[in-house]
């Protein structure tokens, strides 16, 4: 923190078009010493500047991409789509031999096993899973019985962190974000986002068991992550885009996380993207009734904060009630 005695010399404004968020740093001044400016917002950037007479020198210390790309939602929600698109387009999501396979079809699904056995760790402790969470009163993150644990997220954070733009894949991060802000604040999210319809059945076709019924299983998941963190931290994308308008969607998505990429990464992204990944649809003018009152108005809510493609190929054709 900037001490009491140094004195405003003037305020240097940069702002970052192409993110919602702007970077404003302040341009503290003492005369014997050297300051670090930490920026106002988001630590996009950080300056350091040193005044001799007339002239500084001003130095990028740090930069956004230096923050890792932390992608949830609940699973069967294109996940594994989503975190497969952004390492084509640049995203490091660790070493090919740490990415694990879906074991029904024997695709590969991007997800870290160190970072979930972990995430599998700090649901366990708390008396959970994924498929059956726990409860997480406020400051969950910072119990005794979850702070042995951060040793170890840090160990992972630092051997993947020697990438530029980097990240990890996990659905169970959904419920586990709180924990991983405790060690870095400032990362990125992606929420990946399906119809509750599509999902629940999804799941019944995969097998999978559910410890408490499925729209609360997926309310819980959401609810969590939109508590976790602020809308400008955050970046809502929907499964059907994909298969609207990928390259519009896909480029959205990459340029809210500043990722490095080309037009040819993002062609080679799309270039993947087929209807066969569509095992079952459902429109959303079909949903209404068909779900609980809250599931219907949490799934809209996320649908509206999910960009433009979202907006024509889902809130468009709604019922006006729904689409406002």
């Amino acid at each position: 923190m900037v001490g009491p005695d140094c004195r405003p010399l003037g305020r240097i404004i940069r702002r970052v078009e192409s993110s919602p968020e702007s970077t404003v740093a302040a341009v503290i001044h003492h005369p014997k010493r050297l300051r670090t400016v930490h920026t106002l917002s988001t630590l996009d950037e950080v300056y350091t500047f040193q005044f001799n007479s007339l002239l500084f020198a001003a130095k990028i210390v740090r930069r956004r991409s230096d923050l890792p790309t932390c992608i949830a939602g609940m699973h069967r929600s294109g996940t594994s789509m989503v975190a497969g698109l952004l390492q084509v387009c640049g995203l490091f999501l660790g070493p090919e031999e740490e990415l694990g396979f879906d074991s029904n079809n024997g695709e590969p699904h991007f997800e870290n096993v160190r970072f979930v056995a972990l995430n599998d760790q700090i649901l366990s402790r708390l008396g959970g899973s994924w498929n059956n969470p726990p409860k997480l009163p406020a400051g969950w993150e910072h119990m005794p019985e979850i702070e042995p644990l951060t040793g170890q997220a840090k160990q992972l954070i630092k051997h993947l962190g020697v990438q530029g733009d980097w990240g990890w894949k996990d659905p169970r991060n959904s419920l586990t974000l709180p924990f991983w802000r405790r060690i870095v604040p400032d990362l990125r999210l992606v929420i990946c986002l399906r119809n509750p319809l599509e999902v629940a059945h999804s799941l019944r076709k995969r097998g999978d068991s559910i410890g408490i019924p499925m729209f609360l299983l997926w309310l819980t998941y959401y609810r969590e992550l939109l508590s976790a963190l602020p809308p400008h931290q955050r970046v809502v994308t929907h499964y059907e885009s994909y298969f609207h308008d990928p390259t519009t969607e896909l480029e959205r998505v990459a340029d809210r996380l500043i990722i490095k990429n080309s037009a040819s990464s993002i062609s080679r992204a799309c270039a993947q993207i087929s209807d066969d990944l569509r095992h079952h649809r459902i429109n959303a003018d079909q949903s209404m009734g068909k779900m609980p009152d809250d599931v219907l108005a949490m799934y809209f809510k996320l649908c509206r904060e999910a960009g433009p493609v979202c907006e024509s190929a889902i809130i468009s054709r709604l019922p006006r009630e729904y689409a406002t």
